[in-house]
C-alpha cells in the first residue's frame, strides 16, 4: 500500500485554498490535504503535531497568501526555530511580484518556490515538483 503524500496549506483565502487543494487532487500522486486560513491556528497546530508525534507532521507546508503581521518570510523563520522544517518541506507559492523575493525565501528555509498568479494550469505545473517526492515516499 503506497502512502499518500501530505500537503499542509496556510492560506488567508479560503478561494486559493479551494484551487490549491484541486490542483493537488489533478497531480499524479496521491495527496491528502489539510489547511489552515487563519496563520496564529495553522502555527498553533503545527506545533502541536511536532508535539505530540512528529510522524503526523504534514510531509509538504504550502505557504499561500498571508494578509497578516507574520508573513512568509515569518512563518518560515518560525518553522525553522520550532525544528517543523526538520520534518516538512516547506514550499511558498506566491503572486508574480512576490516571486521577485524568491532568494530571500530560500534563504529563509523554503525549499521550492512557486509563481501563481491565478492561473490554474500554472499552478498545477508548479505543483509537480512533489512528483519525484512521491514516489519516493511510495518506495518506503
Amino acid at each position: 500500500m503506497t502512502r499518500a503524500l501530505s500537503f499542509f496549506i496556510i492560506d488567508e483565502s479560503k478561494a486559493n485554498i479551494a484551487l490549491i487543494t484541486a490542483a493537488l487532487h489533478k497531480q499524479n500522486y496521491d495527496c491528502e490535504v489539510l489547511s489552515e486560513s487563519n496563520v496564529d491556528s495553522a502555527l498553533a497546530r503545527l506545533m502541536e503535531l511536532n508535539r505530540n508525534d512528529k510522524n503526523s507532521l504534514p510531509n509538504v507546508i504550502l505557504i499561500g497568501r498571508l494578509d497578516s503581521d507574520l508573513n512568509a518570510i515569518g512563518v518560515l523563520c518560525y518553522l525553522s526555530t520550532a525544528k517543523i522544517s526538520e520534518h516538512s518541506v516547506a514550499v511558498v507559492i506566491c503572486g508574480h511580484t512576490d516571486y521577485n523575493d524568491k532568494a530571500l525565501y530560500l534563504n529563509n528555509g523554503a525549499e521550492h518556490v512557486i509563481a501563481w498568479h491565478f492561473d490554474c494550469k500554472e499552478l498545477e505545473d508548479g505543483l509537480r515538483i512533489f512528483e519525484e517526492y512521491a514516489e519516493e515516499m511510495a518506495a518506503q
